[in-house]
């Protein structure tokens, strides 16, 4: 059997020199993924951080209850990954929408409904014992290492195919941060006095067209300095 048969690491890297828009694809999915995970570790962590406590604070600093006449109606009840999603989001400069709607009791004729979206940014109002910007950083840094690690192993120079190549990067990003705004939204649903209120919270939709921009900056970025360390190198 060939030697490169018998060399998983070895096929990978012919594949990604061969193949580096695929690899800037992955960059960008695996980015996005492994940025969430260490999200997730940090808020374990970090006391300033709790779900029901900082959402609460968070949401009473918008007076959005007060503007809808809801005040004592129930507040958004993220779950722990409902509640690091949001974050996560939050680092990417992309706000979490809170949403009441009110109808009436079994949806009666003219009933009317009404919906005041306010955004609010947890990660900016809570009080954190880790520094927002450490949250920040994890997508920054993991995207440019990502595209550092793929230029050098695609044997890239600095020229014109680090844009193509970037270009794949928020191709893997984007498409996971859509499908988030959904799996990260929660709803609470409350029925006083014959008025049925419900309260939704979510990732901003405009959060995928942020990790857009961060994702592909960076990602070139990477592949520039990368690329640049090659030639560096070969020097």
């Amino acid at each position: 059997m060939p030697e490169q048969a018998s060399d998983p690491v070895g096929r990978v890297r012919e594949y990604v020199r061969d193949a580096p828009v695929i690899g800037a694809i992955l960059v960008g999915g695996g980015s996005y993924l492994l940025g969430f995970v260490l999200t997730y570790l940090f808020v374990l962590i970090d006391g300033g951080l709790d779900a029901q406590s900082s959402t609460d604070a968070a949401v009473a600093e918008t007076g959005v209850f007060q503007q809808t006449g809801l005040v004592g109606f129930p507040q958004p009840e993220p779950t722990t990954m409902e509640f690091v999603g949001w974050i996560f989001y939050n680092a990417h400069f992309a706000d979490t929408v809170i949403t009441p709607r009110v109808a009436s009791r079994g949806g009666q004729a003219g009933a009317q409904t009404q919906t005041a979206p306010e955004s609010i940014n947890i990660l900016s109002t809570a009080s954190t014992q880790i520094p927002s910007v450490v949250y920040q950083l994890i997508p920054v840094l993991l995207l440019t290492a990502g595209g550092y690690a793929l230029a050098r192993a695609a044997h890239l120079a600095v020229s014109r195919d680090i844009l193509r190549v970037g270009l794949g990067v928020p191709i893997g990003y984007v498409p996971l941060a859509l499908l988030g705004t959904f799996l990260f939204r929660t709803s609470t649903t409350a029925e006083p006095e014959g008025i049925e209120v419900t309260v939704s919270a979510s990732p901003s939709l405009v959060g995928p067209v942020a990790m857009a921009v961060i994702s592909t900056l960076f990602g070139i970025v990477g592949l520039y300095l990368g690329a640049q360390s090659r030639g560096a190198d070969s020097d």
